[in-house]
């Protein structure tokens, strides 16, 4: 490699990294030294949370960036704990092609992104110096969460998890680690969440179901498992994941359970007073004490339980629960 390629490739790296460092730091000024001033620009992206992104051209990108810096404007803690695995830079001439996987932590900023983020950006050569004219992203909550959440394999083989399902393992009233692998307590729970891991890994082999037509029928989207009996308000919400080609399993996760209940409240024409007791119904209150921390009447409880049956059509808190949590499910 020549050291002309050397010094390009040298060049590149350091936009990327300066634009990275202007961002979490609010540094408007600098981050917009990084890039292209031109219609064609382009920042995609897709997070596991909010769904796509994307901004075409310099003057929206620069004006709503500007505007979030003016909001947020002190630094972010993230600036100077960023890492890069992965990296592939190619340069022609004076067009650049970089990859990359980016870790971040979480620091509560609002410009966070914390994980694993897959990358690519591309980056052309404007008198002499490397700016950026596209960022692709697509990021993944592996690597950090919030909440206890690991990484199994189709026989539930435990290939990676962070610190706090690996302190929430060790006493969990529902799971357990055996042998390396994740496992319910009780034998029906198991044979649930057996099922839902074998599903979420599903087929990743290419299949050709038509001449000349190739398909990946890889999964998307997360099943919630309920571990033990909420009728008896007895019960854990285990969510499992297909995310990628990987199989997550997380629990103690109130922001994947919120999510579902809003979309249910939706759906079920659930009223907010309704949807409060089935938030707490659904973290394994009973109903007696659901009613004290609500601070109603058990009466009162009783009559919006029943009016939450004949709006979805159950009869039970265990269906209830499962048909509350299992909405929006985005299978593909």
């Amino acid at each position: 490699m020549s050291a002309e390629r050397n010094s390009d490739e040298a060049a590149v790296l350091r936009v990327i990294e300066a634009e990275t460092a202007a961002y979490f730091n609010k540094d408007y000024q600098g981050w917009t030294e990084c890039w292209v001033h031109a219609p064609y620009i382009r920042r995609i992206g897709w997070f596991a949370r909010c769904g796509v992104l994307t901004v075409a051209g310099w003057e929206r990108e620069s004006a709503a960036m500007r505007a979030s810096m003016c909001e947020f404007p002190m630094p972010s803690r993230s600036a100077g704990q960023i890492r890069r695995e992965n990296l592939n830079i190619r340069v022609d001439h004076d067009m650049a092609w970089v990859t990359f996987e980016q870790v971040a932590p979480s620091t509560g900023d609002p410009f966070d992104v914390p994980g694993r983020q897959h990358e690519v950006r591309i980056l052309e050569r404007h008198d002499g110096r490397w700016r950026i004219a596209g960022c692709f992203m697509i990021g993944s909550p592996v690597e950090y969460a919030d909440h206890p959440q690991l990484r199994v394999d189709e026989a539930a083989t435990v290939v990676w998890m962070n610190g706090a399902a690996e302190e929430e393992l060790q006493h969990h009233p529902a799971l357990l680690l055996s042998r390396g692998r994740l496992r319910a307590r009780d034998r029906a729970d198991n044979q649930r969440l057996q099922a839902a891991i074998r599903w979420a890994a599903g087929p990743r082999r290419y299949t050709r179901p038509q001449v000349g037509q190739w398909v990946a029928p890889a999964l998307f989207g997360a099943l919630p498992i309920i571990l033990g009996d909420p009728d008896a308000a007895n019960h854990e919400v285990c969510w499992i994941v297909a995310e990628g080609g990987q199989v997550l399993v997380s629990f103690n996760d109130p922001q994947s359970t919120e999510q579902r209940l809003e979309a249910a409240a939706v759906l079920y024409r659930i009223t907010p007073a309704q949807m409060r007791l089935a938030g707490m119904i659904v973290g394994g209150n009973s109903l007696v004490e659901a009613a004290r921390q609500l601070g109603i009447s058990i009466n009162t409880a009783r009559t919006q339980l029943r009016r939450m049956f004949e709006k979805t059509g159950v009869s039970s808190q265990a269906t209830l629960v499962s048909t509350l949590l299992s909405v929006a499910l985005p299978l593909a």
